[in-house]
């Protein structure tokens, strides 16, 4: 194995990166919609209109943009957050059988550097995923149907 269980200071980072995030998002004026970055698709689409409106990112920057996305496929897909060998935070959906793994910063860092999709890029690095586990992952009845609403663009629920 690759991988070890996060430690409470790995998992500590996850927290600072929502909390930054949040002071974040609080500190403009008018936002189109609430956001307390919990781990909902809320957090995707805050993240995208972030980067759309120019807005900006805290000071933890993509590594705080990856581990709050990832936050949310650990919330919502029932993911384990993992370290590698170095100590780069990973998450695993982990289930006799099946087996995969992320590597959100490399992920987020792989979508904010290619040209396309020019919006919307945290929804599209989502929608790769939610394939993924839709097709070989063994989610919970409760993150299949979270995952299917979202692939077929359906409100969260």
């Amino acid at each position: 194995m690759n991988t070890s269980p996060a430690s409470d200071t790995q998992i500590a980072a996850v927290e600072n990166a929502r909390r930054e995030f949040r002071a974040h998002w609080l500190s403009f004026k008018r936002m189109p919609f609430p956001c307390e970055f919990h781990g909902t698709l809320d957090d995707i689409r805050a993240l995208d209109y972030l980067d759309y409106e120019g807005l900006g990112y805290p000071a933890s920057y993509l590594n705080g943009a990856a581990l709050v996305w990832g936050h949310v496929l650990q919330q919502q897909l029932g993911m384990s957050w993992v370290a590698d060998s170095v100590g780069n935070l990973l998450l695993k959906h982990d289930v006799p059988g099946s087996r995969i793994t992320i590597w959100p910063y490399a992920r987020v860092l792989e979508v904010q550097e290619r040209s396309l999709p020019q919006f919307e890029k945290y929804a599209w690095i989502l929608d790769a995923v939610i394939r993924d586990c839709l097709e070989y992952g063994d989610l919970s009845d409760q993150a299949r149907l979270w995952a299917e609403n979202v692939a077929n663009k359906k409100p969260s629920l």
